[in-house]
């Protein structure tokens, strides 16, 4: 079990018959289909073709089924409140508008319901350390643009404006030596991570739909007249 998922599992557990939405599905092929043989309705969505069918391929390993959207992140074409959890898994730094994506995925939850993300903090350390660590770019693919990538204290902020209530958050790092890391990039393969008290690198967090307030009874408001 990986980091990433045993915290998921950690903050939205438990899953049986809860309706799952997972944003950026090809990087969260994985979860997913962890979550739907937890006993969810989960739905993968993702902007490219091949995330999907990364998505339907895990899914199907594991004897399982998930509903596949081909759609972007800062857009979703889903009825308000239609989720109980969302698991937002390497999205935010592949965005250029981080509060109108957390919006967006706010807007699909029902009010409760847990916002789970893992995301690239933007540091120095965390440049380096993608290049070396970073799946695609170990196997030669491209790496992301630095600029996108995002600080905890702005995830916050975005969370806060989108009625999330942030719960938790929690490192992530390489698991072993930078040797380790030199190895496994030597050989084309990306390096497990595990949780750490350290954000510089990546972080994740797990936040809760604020309920529904109306607006105030005038009757139970208190009067303030000197």
């Amino acid at each position: 079990m990986s980091a990433r998922y045993g915290y998921l599992f950690e903050a939205l557990y438990p899953f049986e018959g809860k309706r799952v939405l997972v944003l950026n599905a090809g990087a969260g092929a994985e979860e997913a289909a962890r979550i739907a043989l937890e006993g969810a309705r989960v739905v993968a969505a993702d902007r490219a073709v091949s995330g999907l069918r990364a998505a339907a391929r895990r899914a199907l390993e594991r004897e399982r089924r998930v509903a596949l959207v081909l759609t972007g992140v800062e857009g979703l074409p889903f009825r308000d409140g239609v989720f109980d959890a969302c698991a937002c898994l390497g999205a935010l730094e592949r965005v250029r508008d981080v509060p109108f994506l957390v919006r967006e995925a706010a807007r699909v939850l029902r009010p409760g319901g847990g916002f789970f993300y893992e995301t690239v903090n933007r540091t120095p350390r965390a440049r380096a350390l993608g290049r070396l660590v970073d799946g695609d770019a170990a196997r030669g693919g491209p790496i992301l643009d630095p600029a996108l990538h995002v600080r905890p204290e702005e995830v916050e902020r975005a969370l806060r404006g989108a009625s999330l209530r942030p719960l938790d958050i929690r490192g992530l790092g390489p698991r072993g030596s930078l040797a380790r890391v030199l190895l496994d990039r030597l050989r084309g393969r990306e390096t497990p991570l595990a949780a750490r008290h350290d954000l510089s690198f990546r972080f994740m967090g797990h936040a809760v739909k604020e309920e529904t307030i109306g607006p105030p009874d005038p009757a139970r408001t208190p009067s303030h007249r000197p």
